[in-house]
């Protein structure tokens, strides 16, 4: 009967060591998974933050693109009544 004791103490002990590294484990789990969680979250709000930046440049490219098409018509347009006026003075 006393090695019975002495194996169920022995379990008991693991046991209380097991449970002891396994809260360990979630304990350091929790701590650590919150790290990637900010991680993830920094790394979403920079690709957002990329996104708009391009988003944006594209958009200033465009109207930079419009205004000088608009400016070359303007320019094709003086062009065109300074020519008639000069056609229209030699005759």
């Amino acid at each position: 009967m006393g090695r019975v004791f002495e194996i169920a103490e022995e379990l008991d002990e693991q046991n209380k060591t097991a449970q002891s590294e396994l809260t360990a484990r979630d304990d350091w789990y929790t701590q650590h998974m919150q790290l990637w969680e900010d991680l993830n979250k920094a790394t979403e709000e920079r690709e957002k933050m990329i996104t708009r930046a391009m988003d944006f440049a594209k958009e200033v490219a465009e109207k930079g693109d419009l205004f000088k098409d608009r400016m070359e018509e303007a320019i094709e347009a003086a062009k065109e009544v300074s020519k008639d006026k000069k056609d229209k003075s030699t005759d």
